[in-house]
């Protein structure tokens, strides 16, 4: 039951592109932009909040997000 949990939590999350790149650095690789709320998962620049998968948690903009 828990991998399905985690399945989930995943489809909530989209790799940055060049078209969209990450809010927080500006890379087309290695991030990801959260698809309902306004955060990112960052793989350059740390934050307080380390995630387990090596990048780092940020609330950003709404503005940023579409």
């Amino acid at each position: 039951m828990r991998l399905k949990q985690e399945q989930a939590v995943d489809f909530e999350w989209t790799g940055v592109s060049r078209g969209l790149p990450c809010a927080v650095c500006g890379s087309d690789s290695g991030c990801r932009r959260h698809t309902v709320d306004a955060f990112a998962s960052c793989a350059r620049r740390p934050s307080d909040w380390p995630l387990t998968n090596g990048s780092w948690l940020h609330r950003i903009a709404t503005a940023a997000v579409s």
